[in-house]
């Protein structure tokens, strides 16, 4: 019998605690059970799943309220984050901690860690480099440079700069000023994604990525960076973009390009755009390449497509799954053949 790859062990144990915390019916759950129970390696992880639900009942418990899988799914998620402190003395969670702040980020921690972030925040420090140098002028501290980034494979992280405004980024992003941000400019230059939100000030907030240069007018929005322009999504107020300056307002967004305003966004997009701050990831009809390069910043694992797969297009939402369990559904969405390699993943056309 062959040994189990990480994959395999990913989604036996996405499958264990799915029917542990009734997340299936009683026919799947059979059927699942029965196949976990066929080798060693599942059987041993339906046993773990059962035993962390067991001990932890008191604290997952949730009186008073009528069953949802999704509550149980937090549940779980939440047993797993305790059950995994009170074994730390035994030191099991020590190196699945290591291995989930590191490169290689064991999949099912990392997915129960990613569910209670904000109650173990200390488990996951280091993720977020940040560096505002600073001056004081007539008692006042006002930055001279921004560097700040949060790290690929880790959660969305916020920081506030030095003039008030609050920048979340999404994993694998970086921002970065020139001297003087705060006192002579507000010109912020971004890789990757994130969310500000600007606090109103006597010069212009203004992002700049890729050439394309978008300027707040006193407002909240989204920048994503694309192979086609930068994705600008205004959730509060308005903004201008590019050189014609066009105005995009509250509820609206589209495609920018140097210029201006390309392409509107549809309504999907609209919708999605913000879901990753609360820790999900949304495509809608979105090209398998461009899908697979914000995977990557998210997981911290490279995974890399061929040819004509790039402009196949992806319609999935991804919530804490474990990187092999996204990169397994993307295989299976598009109909292409995943490798582990030495660069870390790869999705190839099927052979005929």
């Amino acid at each position: 019998m062959s040994q189990p790859t990480p994959n395999e062990d990913d989604l036996r144990w996405r499958e264990a605690t799915r029917v542990v915390a009734g997340d299936v019916d009683q026919a799947v759950a059979a059927r699942v059970r029965a196949w976990l129970r066929e080798t060693p390696e599942g059987d041993a992880l339906l046993e773990e799943a059962e035993s962390v639900w067991a001990e932890t009942a008191p604290i997952a418990a949730v009186p008073s309220i009528a069953w949802n899988t999704d509550q149980a799914m937090q549940r779980f998620r939440t047993a797993r984050i305790v059950d995994g402190m009170v074994a730390l003395s035994r030191g099991r969670v020590a190196a699945d901690v290591e291995r989930a702040a590191g490169t290689a980020r064991v999949g099912r921690w990392r997915w129960a860690m990613a569910a209670a972030a904000a109650a173990t925040v200390a488990l996951t420090g280091g993720t977020l480099w940040q560096r505002q140098s600073s001056k004081s002028t007539a008692g006042n501290m006002v930055a001279s440079s921004v560097a700040v980034g949060a790290a690929a494979g880790a959660a969305p992280r916020s920081v506030t700069l030095s003039d008030g405004s609050v920048v979340t980024l999404a994993p694998g992003s970086s921002l970065r000023s020139a001297p003087g941000f705060g006192s002579t400019h507000r010109l912020l230059e971004l890789d990757g994604e994130a969310l500000f939100t600007v606090r109103p000030g006597g010069r212009a907030f203004q992002v700049k990525a890729r050439d394309v240069l978008v300027e707040d007018v006193s407002t909240a929005f989204v920048v994503r960076v694309r192979e086609d322009g930068l994705l600008v999504v205004v959730t509060d107020g308005a903004v201008v973009v590019g050189a014609r300056r066009d105005t995009l307002r509250q509820g609206a967004g589209g495609v920018v390009v140097r210029d201006g305003l390309a392409m509107p966004a549809s309504s999907a997009e609209l919708r999605s755009a913000t879901a990753w701050t609360n820790g999900s990831l949304v495509f809608n009809d979105e090209p398998l390449g461009e899908v697979a390069q914000r995977v990557s910043r998210w997981t911290g694992q490279t995974l890399r497509v061929d040819g004509a797969l790039k402009e196949r297009p992806v319609t999935v939402t991804f919530d804490g799954e474990s990187p092999s369990s996204m990169f397994h559904v993307l295989a299976t969405t598009v109909g292409a053949s995943l490798d582990s390699t030495s660069a870390g993943w790869r999705l190839r056309s099927q052979s005929p």
